[in-house]
């Protein structure tokens, strides 16, 4: 039987053709190169429309001063990639399955999920079982599970069915 390539390892070829064929944004190019300088001065003059996928790109390389910036200028640490080649994925999925343990830690030590599934219902240590990334699966097995988000508290005691406002009328 006849095995199908890991989805994430396909990655560097379509990031291959996608530079070949002009499709890569210069901040995806240097977020995907470790170009660390280009990827600060690009963000300091706005270049900020693609940086989710160029901050997981950064993450899948193992870029880690990348992906450190791109979490100081905001980029979401448990977004996931929208784009065709990573979609679904998080950063923390990326590194994980390519063997990135710095990477992981930072990712972790900046709130990653570890219990967040990617489009095929795995999670980051998953993959890295998976791909046979010891030192990734112990970063993953001895992380803290992130609590989960509490709901918004309100200043004020929620109306009362006399002070709410009347249904709308269709």
């Amino acid at each position: 039987m006849r095995t199908l390539p890991h989805p994430l390892s396909v990655v560097l070829l379509a990031l291959l053709l996608g530079t070949l064929f002009g499709c890569i944004s210069p901040l995806t190019s240097a977020a995907r190169r470790g170009d660390t300088e280009t990827v600060r001065t690009l963000l300091d003059q706005g270049a900020t429309a693609d940086m989710n996928h160029a901050f997981i790109l950064a993450a899948c390389s193992g870029h880690g001063e990348v992906v450190q910036l791109f979490l100081e200028r905001g980029a979401g640490v448990n977004e996931v990639d929208q784009s065709l080649v990573t979609k679904g994925y998080s950063a923390l999925h990326c590194a994980a399955a390519n063997g990135h343990a710095p990477v992981v830690s930072l990712l972790l030590q900046h709130g990653a999920d570890r219990e967040n599934k990617g489009p095929y219902g795995k999670t980051a240590l998953e993959l890295a079982k998976e791909e046979g990334h010891a030192s990734v699966v112990k970063i993953l097995e001895d992380a803290p599970a992130v609590p989960a988000a509490s709901p918004p508290q309100r200043s004020r005691p929620a109306p009362s069915a006399a002070e709410s406002p009347p249904p709308p009328i269709y």
